[in-house]
This record gives structure tokens, sequence and C-alpha cells, in this order.
């Protein structure tokens, strides 16, 4: 017969210095060292072994919760039992009676008892698991904290039956090191009881939940289109892993924002595009976690210009081409190209300083300037950044078909 804690120290106290025996006079008992061990626990159970007692017929098991009031809990005839109805993450203290005779004889006698161990049951499943933070290289979690928990212990799924210890926390949050930028892993934890011989009870496992540390940096970001008819472009970067989004800002060449926006794409169109300014553009990767962003390191600058206004003007003896352009804010020059070819053979044949709007020319390759032939032309924007000069992905003139 199996009786549960809930009526300890109502009806069956009982003290084992005197043990009083229905029908026999009360006299102390032999100690015994009976090796109690626990064998597994469950949320509501443990399951118990001790080394028999010569002459022993059957055992009586006591449970307590303070190692002094004691309440009969079960019996066996062997040396192993599993004891029900037990509450969750507790631990309580054993102690058996040896008996000869039968269970269920009114002559059994008892002839030992043993010394007190402690016992634990496991603790209930880890609640409210979820990522708290991170950075490029770790992983921050948390969990409500279970009651009756000695610790925690943290594990990675990796699959099915496959799984690896990270560590162990004393307090309900963990930060997990020494992780990759970008990636995404399965987690769960366990709820620890441990008892004085060092045994653990581990909870049951609460599923998983997949966790994120912070994004890589996005390795490039470029214009991808420009349509001069509508003066609207398009820039594009490389993609991230196990992102939820996107940061795109595109700055003036002094750095204040002329727009920022947010996309899960990996492209973004800007219409209008500013003109007469140079531009630089970037973007950086992002992750929510706890109903926070967490953001990756920017990418570099990709530097872009539209000129305003650019004419080209042929000489009537076709002899001289000029070109006159509006001034870019931010240039640091101007460098022009021609060819006999609408969209190949383009050679520099002039750079000009910032301050200067207007070219002419007359000789192309050292040669003057014929009078039947198109000549293309194209003019490309320069900036400086630190020491080093950038020329715009964007170049003005009549290139794509309209030679003059």
């Amino acid at each position: 017969m199996k009786k549960t804690l809930t009526t300890l120290f109502m009806t069956f106290a009982v003290a084992f210095t005197v043990l009083l025996v229905s029908g026999t006079t009360s006299k102390a008992l032999e100690t015994w060292n009976a090796n109690i061990t626990q064998t597994d626990a469950g949320e509501q159970s443990v399951e118990l072994k001790w080394d028999a007692y010569l002459g022993a017929d059957h055992y009586e098991i006591f449970f307590s919760t303070d190692n002094n009031n004691w309440v009969y809990m079960d019996y066996a005839t062997g040396t192993s039992t599993s004891i029900y109805q037990l509450t969750s993450s507790s631990r309580y203290y054993v102690k058996l009676v040896a008996y000869s005779g039968s269970y269920y004889s009114d002559s059994k006698t008892p002839i030992a008892e043993s010394g007190s161990v402690d016992v634990i049951t496991s603790p209930e499943e880890v609640q409210g698991l979820k990522q708290t933070d991170a950075t490029t290289s770790t992983i921050t979690m948390s969990w409500n904290n279970m009651p009756g928990a000695d610790g925690y212990m943290i594990y990675r799924y990796d699959s099915y039956g496959n799984y690896t210890n990270l560590g162990s926390s004393a307090k309900n949050s963990f930060t997990i090191k020494g992780l990759q930028a970008s990636t995404r892993a399965a987690y769960f934890v366990l709820a620890v009881k441990l008892n004085s011989a060092g045994q653990s009870a581990y909870s049951t496992p609460n599923g998983f939940v997949y966790m994120r540390t912070a994004p890589a940096k996005v390795a490039y970001v470029s214009m991808t289109n420009f349509w001069s008819y509508s003066n609207s472009a398009s820039f594009g970067w490389n993609s991230v892993n196990n992102v939820d989004g996107y940061q795109f800002q595109l700055q003036d060449y002094k750095g204040k924002s002329i727009l920022t926006k947010d996309t899960s794409s990996t492209s973004i169109s800007v219409d209008p595009f500013k003109k007469g300014i140079f531009t630089k553009a970037r973007c950086r990767a992002y992750i929510v976690v706890n109903n926070k962003r967490i953001y990756g390191a920017w990418s570099g600058y990709d530097y872009n210009a539209s000129c305003s206004s650019i004419k080209v003007i042929r000489s009537a003896n076709r002899k001289k081409i000029t070109l006159k352009w509006s001034k870019i804010k931010g240039a640091s020059g101007y460098s022009i190209y021609v060819s006999t070819k609408s969209e190949s053979g383009y050679k520099k044949v002039k750079t000009v300083k910032a301050k200067t709007t207007k070219y002419s020319f007359t000789k192309f390759k050292k040669k003057a300037l014929k009078k039947n032939q198109r000549y293309y032309i194209r003019i490309k924007y320069l900036t400086k950044v630190g020491k080093k000069t950038i020329t715009s992905g964007i170049a003005g003139g009549n290139s794509g078909g309209a030679g003059i």
C-alpha cells in the first residue's frame, strides 16, 4: 500500500530509536548499514535499492521531509522499490526497517533499522526559455526560475538523439561564447536537483528554441542600375545568413543621411536619386531578439553622383567638341573619356579639378577630330576618401548610342 506525503506527520509518526510493534514489547533495533542508493528519479517518483539484511523477510520504507518526522510509504520483499505520489523538485529522507516474517503476519518482527539518506525528485520542465541578447560571437538566453532547482544544464540540440552540453548555470540565464557570426542553432535547458551523494535528477526537455548570433558584416553594397531619364537608381548587396532584414542608408558626401530604409530583400530602389551631389551608400543586416534589433557591422560605402546638367556641343566646322556640366558637391574632379564606339574603346583625354565645369578638345588619340566621325563622351565624377580617389559608378555624357 502506497501513501502520499500529503498525510505526513498526521497519523504515521514513527520513532526509530524505539519501534512499537503490535503484540510485542518495544525494544531497540540493531543499526544496519543498508547502503540505500537512489537509482532513478521522476517528477513524482524515486527508485531505490539497498543491501539485503540477513534474516529479513521484508522491508518497510519510511520517508521524511526533515529527517526527523517519518511516514510509512511502502514495503518490499526484495531489495529495490519505486515510491510514487511525491512532489517535483523536492528532497526527501529515506529509512528502512528490516522485518522477519510476512508483511501481513501479526507476528512480524522488526530486526534492524537503517540510517537515513536523502533522495530527490526531478524538477519540472524548464519554462520560458528565450534568447535575450546576441553579439557576433555570443548568445545570451534566460528562462523562468524553476522552484526547487539547484541549477541548470544548457544543451545544444544537434540532431535527433544527439546533443552537446555547453555548461551549467546556478541562475536562470546563460551566455554561450566562441560562436561565429550569423549562425543559428537550437538550444534547450534542463533543471537539476542534487542529493548529498552527488547524484543529479534532471527535468525532461521542454522542446528546443532556435537562437542566432548577431549578423556578419555585409561584404559589399553597390549601385546596380541607374536610369538617367527618370533619375532613379537601385542598389544591391550580398545576402547574410540567418537574418531578419537589412538597413540601407544613403548619405551625402558629408555623412548627412538622405535616406534610411529597412527591407527584407537584398536590393532597394531609390527614387528620386539626388542629383548634383556625391552620395555614399551602405548597408547592414539585423536580427530581432526579444523585440530588440541587433545589427551587424556596416558594409563599406559605395560612392556615386549624378550631374544635374550636361551639354555636349560640336562646333560648326566639327573640329571642336565642348563639354559643359553643372558642378557636383563633394567632387574632387572630373575625368573626360572619349571613344568612337558607344560601348567600348573609351580613352581618358583629361582630368580637371573640382571647380572646372567646362572642357573643350580638338584632338583624340593625338589626331585632329574628323568631320565625319561620330564621337561618344563620358564624364566620370571623382571624390576623395582619405588619400584615395574614388570614381562614381554613374558616368554622365552622351554614350549609349547618342554620339556627336
